[in-house]
């Protein structure tokens, strides 16, 4: 990480307009943006959003990807076995 600058921020209380306009500057930067387990944050599909919090993980490409994979084996080892089960 440089001096003064953040490289990932992990987010799970935002709602869309308080990520929209950020993340296009990231997105236009470069940056990438999605949800917990990777999948693209964007486009929403706006008809069925209705103001729920949106998790999601920003940061630049190197540092974004291993949020991701962190948060992809924390969601793995707090779902149960049912869960588990239904992903394979």
């Amino acid at each position: 990480m440089s001096e003064g600058a953040i490289d990932v921020v992990l987010d799970h209380k935002a709602a869309l307009w308080d990520v929209a306009g950020g993340a296009a500057v990231l997105l236009e930067a470069g940056g990438r943006i999605t949800d917990l387990r990777g999948q693209p944050l964007f486009p929403v599909d706006a008809g069925g959003y209705r103001g729920e919090p949106l998790p999601f993980v920003p940061g630049n490409p190197s540092s974004h990807a291993a949020a991701v994979a962190a948060c992809r084996g924390a969601l793995e080892a707090s779902a149960g076995p049912r869960e588990r089960g239904a992903r394979s």
